[in-house]
């Protein structure tokens, strides 16, 4: 059974999950894991951390933060992030936008790629009639019926985009920021990639409230300081993730008042709403 680790079907393992702070509506979920044994032995590991972030915005109700670190056996083997998708994706320098039209949708998924960075960093669409399932020169034809496709609700990819480092490393990390929207509006929030001492991360700037999630670019825990700045004027919401567990303070440059933040084993993150300025979260 495939879901007996005991047949050594095991192909991946849960490294942290949390959510909050409130449990009915949280603002965040995270899940975080080692799928290293999903892949063949080109690779010594392979994790991913994923942060949906319920923006409780009618333009831009939720955001997907996706950072994947992989290693790789040998520098010169080539590595891709692909997003799958039922129609063409528009792609422009380091974004991309995919629309959902099928039986009158509306949706919009606006990819924002912050790792690799712009100067390092391979955007392409793969897809379209004869290469719905191209895979480096042949197409695996996987067909279905279009009688079967208007009965049912499968949704056969057609599409999708490939982000490659240009440059050969044998550690790389991306980093991508998914939000979603209607298309009629248009709407996008301004995203920018953050870094810290071993830690990088993403600012999205809302109209009301900005969003900041710090991750472990090694994916380990740490019980060390994290610096973090926050810009202004907007209050963020911000979640730090990868930490010990146990009771960690946060400190904003300049004020008197401090944060208590419970870090729990099984989450290892901290959330916090800060104001504008320079921050300090120490165990």
């Amino acid at each position: 059974m495939l879901q007996a680790p005991d047949n050594g079907y095991r192909t991946g393992k849960v490294l942290a999950h949390g959510f909050g702070p409130d449990p009915q509506a949280p603002d965040y979920t995270l899940l975080q894991g080692d799928i290293t044994e999903a892949y063949s032995k080109k690779v010594k590991q392979v994790t991913r951390s994923f942060v949906f972030l319920n923006l409780r915005d009618k333009q831009v109700p939720a955001a997907l933060v996706v950072l994947d670190r992989v290693v790789s056996t040998d520098p010169a083997f080539q590595k891709y992030w692909l997003l799958h998708c039922l129609e063409e994706p528009k792609v422009e320098s380091s974004r991309a936008v995919v629309d959902c039209t099928l039986r009158g949708a509306r949706g919009r998924l606006n990819l924002d790629i912050l790792l690799p960075s712009a100067d390092n960093l391979t955007l392409s669409k793969v897809g379209g009639p004869g290469k719905e399932f191209w895979v480096f020169g042949t197409n695996y034809e996987n067909n279905v019926e279009p009688a079967r496709l208007e009965r049912g609700s499968m949704e056969p990819g057609a599409w999708r985009l490939e982000v490659c480092p240009r440059q050969a490393a044998a550690e790389d990390l991306f980093l991508n920021v998914v939000q979603v929207s209607d298309r009629k509006n248009g709407a996008h929030w301004p995203v920018s990639k953050l870094e810290a001492e071993g830690r990088t991360g993403c600012l999205i700037t809302g109209s009301m409230v900005s969003w900041l999630v710090l991750l472990r670019r090694d994916g380990t825990r740490s019980d060390q300081e994290v610096r973090f700045r926050v810009p202004g004027p907007n209050p963020c919401r911000v979640l730090v993730t990868d930490l010990s567990p146990g009771r960690w303070r946060a400190e904003r440059a300049g004020a008197a008042r401090t944060l208590e933040v419970e870090v729990t084993a099984e989450a290892g993150a901290a959330w916090l709403e800060a104001e504008a300025g320079a921050w300090t979260l120490r165990r």
